[in-house]
């Protein structure tokens, strides 16, 4: 206990981690392909876990965007994460994929192609959020993604998709990080708020070519990917207080990595993220709890 108590005095301590913050590394840009709410560092759970021995088996029970299970995966250990949120879990597995940029971006091309032209939301929020077109193709993406085959790859563009659905403007078009009007990229704010901003302002969605964003962030992210060949990493979405979700283990946890649950996360959303996931009918996705990452199809 004295050795990782001191590992994450020392991960955490503000002279130390501002030498080399991780979070700037492009070595872990597969951790940070989208932010979300109570981030902890990635220090964090790489300081705990570096002792841990090679059989263990880590858990989050609040798993959120997935940093401890990218650890572990880092790390060369199998891992489970649980989340009430599908934006949480959807970023999250992610960080337990694998594919490759061509995948990725042929993947993004089919479904603009395949998926049906959708019928735009009107009103003034999203008229200034995104271009008509940008918004097309995102809504298209969306619907894509809802009802084709589960694989890695779908699972790696959709976290990617969420990380460039909003953001600052560029100045270039052809440097765009991000898909959207002026915003926060950690998250969208208030459509009234926004839309007074915007009008404020004089700023106007720029039109945007979705794959271009989509190869920039998938270069990025896909540059380093940490091996798997030992790890194997279960995300789902559920409570972790029911039983249920801890149904199709069949080891013991030796390791609890999270941060505190904050109940109020349970309730929300982030806006524009709530509606990207859902499927038809307002069901979301999930994945199938029987199934590691390693055996979902790339």
């Amino acid at each position: 206990m004295h050795r990782i108590t001191s590992a994450v005095k020392e991960a955490l301590t503000p002279g130390k981690s501002a030498k080399s913050p991780l979070a700037y590394d492009a070595q872990h840009a597969l951790n940070a392909v989208c932010p979300y709410f109570t981030m902890f560092p990635l220090e964090f759970p790489l300081a705990v876990l570096r002792s841990a021995p090679r059989n263990a088996f880590v858990a989050d029970p609040f798993c959120g965007r997935g940093t401890t299970i990218y650890a572990a995966r880092y790390l060369g250990l199998k891992s489970l994460g649980i989340d009430s949120s599908p934006i949480a879990v959807a970023i999250a597995q992610a960080k337990a994929v694998s594919s490759t940029l061509g995948r990725v971006v042929r993947l993004a091309e089919s479904l603009l192609q395949e998926t049906r032209k959708p019928v735009l939301p009107d009103s003034d929020f999203w008229r200034r959020a995104y271009h008509r077109e940008t918004l097309s193709e995102l809504c298209r993406l969306r619907d894509g993604l809802a009802v084709c085959s589960e694989t890695q790859t779908s699972i790696l563009l959709r976290a990617i998709l969420l990380g460039v659905l909003h953001g600052p403007l560029s100045k270039a078009s052809d440097r765009a990080g991000y898909l959207s009007n002026q915003m926060p990229r950690t998250f969208a704010p208030k459509p009234d708020y926004a839309t007074r901003y915007w009008r404020s302002q004089r700023l106007k969605p720029p039109q945007l070519n979705s794959i271009n964003v989509i190869r920039r962030k998938a270069e990025c992210v896909l540059k380093f990917i940490p091996p798997k060949a030992s790890s194997v990493s279960f995300i789902r979405c559920g409570d972790s207080r029911d039983a249920e979700s801890y149904r199709y283990l069949s080891r013991k946890i030796s390791h609890v990595v999270t941060s505190p649950h904050l109940w109020v996360l349970v309730h929300c959303g982030k806006g524009l993220e709530s509606a990207f996931v859902r499927r038809p009918n307002d069901q979301s996705r999930r994945a199938r709890p029987d199934l590691s990452a390693s055996q979902i199809p790339v």
